[in-house]
């Protein structure tokens, strides 16, 4: 079995629709969520990886170049599983089973915004990648203030203002300039709640109105 057929039994099994060859997954008010196939380099397989992408974007295109969670789906021995090309179907029966028990989200219901947080900041605290970069750090503490300012819950976005903002000064200069400019700058940025929302609506919009966003499951959060 090939790469296409396999991320249709994805979408079959999990209630995801195709998004980009390597990507399935639905949408959730303004994030997607859902899987990436990832090529390895220098072998013939795949990695599995549970996958967030903001849609406040300027452009889809920019949405899924960048995504905002990537959590690898393990194998029996804790490493990265690794899919091969050519699948064969308890292979396939295998990803399915991994995936599904690492993967606490159904896929076919709305999704409380309280536990995505919660899980996601308990990723920050005890994924050895992610505690050691605070690049990794940041896409998730965005991930969360763009979800607080679209759903105007600004208790939330100052807590990740603080959080930033009590960090920041721990981290390299010149890696957090390369990323996200000056320091003082953002951190000032960051707390223009109301033009920040207004942005990000108007980017929503405009990629919500995309076809391969139509056509996917959509729910919401609670």
């Amino acid at each position: 079995m090939n790469k296409r057929q396999f991320m249709k039994i994805m979408c079959d099994t999990f209630n995801l629709g195709s998004i980009t060859p390597s990507i399935v997954g639905y949408h959730i008010d303004c994030i997607l969520m859902g899987m990436n196939l990832i090529k390895v380099p220098g072998r013939t397989g795949y990695k599995l990886f549970f996958s967030i992408y903001p849609l406040w974007r300027q452009s889809l295109r920019a949405c899924l170049g960048y995504p905002s969670f990537l959590q690898p789906i393990l194998d029996n021995k804790n490493m990265d599983y690794i899919l091969p090309e050519d699948m064969a179907e308890n292979e396939i029966d295998d990803a399915l089973h991994l995936y599904q028990s690492q993967i606490s989200y159904s896929h076919s219901e709305d999704v409380s915004f309280t536990e995505l947080r919660k899980y996601l900041k308990s990723c920050i605290s005890n994924h050895v990648g992610i505690r050691s970069n605070f690049v990794l750090q940041m896409k998730i503490y965005e991930l969360l203030y763009g979800i607080a300012l679209y759903r105007d819950d600004k208790e939330t976005a100052n807590d990740i203002c603080k959080t930033i903002s009590d960090n920041i000064i721990q981290w390299d200069d010149k890696i957090f300039k390369y990323w996200y400019g000056d320091k003082a700058e953002y951190l000032l940025r960051l707390m223009d709640f109301d033009s920040n929302r207004i942005n990000l609506f108007d980017n929503v919009s405009l990629n919500l109105a995309e076809p391969k966003v139509q056509k996917l499951p959509h729910f919401s959060f609670l």
